[in-house]
Order: C-alpha cells, then sequence, then structure tokens
C-alpha cells in the first residue's frame, strides 16, 4: 500500500515509509468513552484526542469514504499515513484507537494494520457486530485499544500478542492513555518501572483522567470530553506538559 501511495503522490518512497514510522512513534493519544448513569444524556458518548507536536495540526485531514460496498464513513487522519485516528459511519457507529506502549520487545513485532479493525466501520453498524469482526481477527502483535460506541452502548478492546480483552459497558466509564487498563496486560506496577518518553506521558494523563473522572463523576457530555481531553496538567506540577 505505501509503494501505491508514493507511486501516486510522486514522493519516494523511503520518505513515505519514515514518515508512518515517525508518526506512529510520537503519537500520544487519550481515548474516554461513557454511558448509562456515567453519561450526562444516559446515551453513550465516546472522545479522544492526539497530543502531537503542534505542527502536525498542519497534516490533520478528515476523509469522507464512499466506498461502492458497505457503509459511507468520515475518519481523521494524518496526510500520507496508512491509519486513521478516529471516525463515524453513516450508521452512527463511532470508533477510536491507539496504540498501547508496552515494551521494547513487543514494538519490534508485526501486526495486523489499524487499517484492516476501521474496516469495522465499513462493514458494521453495531457493537454487536464489531464484536464478531474482531474476534475473527487475529490479535494485534503491539498494545492496541479500541473504543466502539453505537447508540445503546461502547465497547472497549485491549490486545496484545498474548491476549485480548474485550468489555461491552452499556453503564460505565473507561479511559485509556497509551497504556492498558487489564490487570492481565499490565500487573500493578508495571507502568512505574517504565522510564521511556511514552509511559511517562501515559503516566501524566492517567492520573489527569483519574480526576476528571472524579469531577465529572455522572455528568460527562460533550463539554466535560473537551475539558479532560485538552488539559495539559497543572502548571508548576509533574502533571504539566507544555
Amino acid at each position: 500500500m505505501l509503494t501505491g501511495m508514493a507511486q501516486g503522490a510522486r514522493v519516494h518512497f523511503d520518505d513515505l515509509l519514515f514518515l508512518n514510522a515517525a508518526a506512529e512513534a510520537s503519537l500520544h493519544c487519550t481515548a474516554v468513552a461513557a454511558a448509562g448513569s456515567e453519561s450526562a444524556g444516559g446515551t453513550p458518548v465516546l472522545a479522544m484526542n492526539a497530543d502531537e507536536a503542534k505542527g502536525v495540526e498542519h497534516f490533520e485531514v478528515v476523509l469522507d469514504v464512499r466506498p461502492e460496498v458497505g457503509y459511507r464513513y468520515q475518519v481523521c487522519a494524518m496526510k500520507g499515513v496508512l491509519y486513521f485516528n478516529f471516525g463515524m459511519n453513516e450508521t452512527g457507529l463511532a470508533m477510536a484507537g491507539t496504540f498501547l506502549f508496552m515494551n521494547s520487545e513487543e514494538a519490534a513485532k508485526a501486526r495486523v494494520p489499524m487499517l484492516v479493525y476501521f474496516s469495522i466501520l465499513n462493514r458494521c453498524a453495531t457493537v454487536a457486530e464489531a464484536v464478531e469482526v474482531i474476534r475473527s481477527l487475529p490479535k494485534a502483535d503491539v498494545g492496541l485499544v479500541l473504543y466502539l460506541a453505537d447508540s445503546e452502548r461502547f465497547l472497549r478492546v485491549e490486545q496484545t500478542a498474548m491476549d485480548r480483552e474485550i468489555e461491552i459497558v452499556e453503564d460505565g466509564l473507561r479511559w485509556n492513555a497509551n497504556f492498558p487498563n487489564s490487570q492481565t496486560m499490565a500487573p500493578e506496577g508495571m507502568l512505574e518501572e517504565m522510564t521511556d518518553v511514552n509511559s511517562l506521558f501515559a503516566r501524566n494523563r492517567i492520573e489527569r483522567l483519574q480526576h476528571f473522572s472524579e469531577e465529572f463523576r455522572g455528568a460527562f457530555d460533550v463539554a466535560a470530553m473537551h475539558t479532560s481531553l485538552s488539559d495539559h496538567g497543572v502548571e508548576g506540577e509533574r502533571t504539566h506538559m507544555r
């Protein structure tokens, strides 16, 4: 696929390959979903951000995909990068996906491309249909979390090469900041032992999300999601990120 993109855009394949590798290594994302009593309106709310360098915003685009077969969908993506961040199809099924930073051994392995998972927007109208598609796919060989939401519930999927956790939530709040919530995938104390830049980011974001989960308990709506996801920590404290 990258070869075809390079030929169509008339750019060198090596440059496009570097762009995809660099973007993946630098993307810091947070996803939040609420439903039932945790949602202000009672219906599911799903939101995601991408904490990137400010210059990256010039490369963000919205793609309107109109396939000959399946559902039309719109997704947010970066120019020249072979995966999407989040989107929604014409039935109202919303999806957000991001990486889970684990360890260097897992990160070095191959995996199912993110585009394969985003084909769910083309194929599915409900969370139940999405679960069946996900179960039919091989486990990702690098940490990956997916959130999907329809009009009644949301789905959270955390997976690595060794494990996959699928949870359908009709009443509750869940969030990820590039680190798994699953105790199987991330035993207690694992995050504190990691010292790379990505894990430090995740640690700060998790601390802030814990704060907002209490502040907006039972009242998550679009405004609360925006406040939580646009937060950069408390200036002067360890959580502050410029």
